[in-house]
Order: structure tokens, then sequence, then C-alpha cells
């Protein structure tokens, strides 16, 4: 697997994609703290969230997460502070997580958010940003970013 570690100026620089998700809300401590969390995550928050991650791929970041195509996106984007429905802000969380743990391994942000799009040989050729998209999904995408992390990928 070969990135460029290069930064690159369509990427923020400032926190974790989980502590911009969070806004400086309690972190989680616990399964009820999880669940009151979920339901109060803002079309905002996850905006914020992907344009941390990588500006260039913000809207699809956001759809990706939603699980609405692009359109969709761009029409919520005039409501902001609209909450999103649990499974979406549980998506959020996950994705969030995730992505935080791709920076950290990769000890880059762009890179992170690039391997996010592309498909991954430990995926069966399936982008990690899709099988996100299935709740099964996480767990094999955080199963692959442990063995990259381990350097056991193949």
């Amino acid at each position: 697997m070969t990135f460029s570690t290069q930064p690159q100026r369509s990427c923020s620089a400032s926190g974790s994609p989980l502590e911009i998700l969070l806004n400086g809300r309690a972190t989680i401590s616990d399964s009820l703290s999880i669940y009151k969390l979920v339901e109060c995550l803002t079309f905002n928050d996850l905006a914020r969230m992907a344009k941390s991650a990588d500006v260039s791929r913000k809207n699809q970041i956001v759809a990706a997460v939603l699980g609405e195509p692009p359109n969709t996106v761009r029409q919520r984007l005039k409501h902001p502070n609209k909450l999103l429905n649990p499974d979406q802000g549980a998506r959020a969380l996950r994705f969030a997580q995730i992505l935080t743990q791709a920076q950290d391994i990769f000890r880059d942000r762009c890179t992170a958010s690039r391997w996010f799009f592309e498909p991954a040989i430990g995926l069966g050729g399936e982008k990690p940003v899709r099988v996100l998209s299935n709740p099964f999904g996480y767990e094999l995408v955080a199963d692959l970013m442990m063995r990259i992390e381990h350097g056991v990928y193949h």
C-alpha cells in the first residue's frame, strides 16, 4: 500500500474528526453516553467533521455517512441545525472513530481521507467508505485498520 504522506491544503489540521464531531461535548465514556450522543448530533456537526477530514471531499463524506445522494446533502445544507436521526448519528460517530484511527495510522489527514475512497485489497476491492455504509462494514473496516496498523493487511 503506497500513499503520499505530503499534507495537502484541502485537509484541515485542527483536532481529530472525532473531536470535531463531538464539538466539545463530553467524551464517550459508556454505552448510555453514546446512546444520548447519537441522538443530539446535527447535520452541522457532521459537515464540520467531514470538512476537517478533507474539504475537497466534504459532500462525499457526508453523503456516505448519511446514505443519501449528494443532491440531498446540498438540500440539507440549508438546515444545518437539524438533528440527524439516531442511525445517521451512529454512522457519523463510527465514521469519525475510524477516520481518526486512520489518521493516527497513516499519520496524515489527507492520506487517511484518500484511503477511504480507494479500493482496499483487505476489503475484497471495496472502498472503505462504501463498506462503512453497512452496519457490519464497520467491524470489517476496523479489523482492516488494526491489521494495517500491525503490518498484517494481506
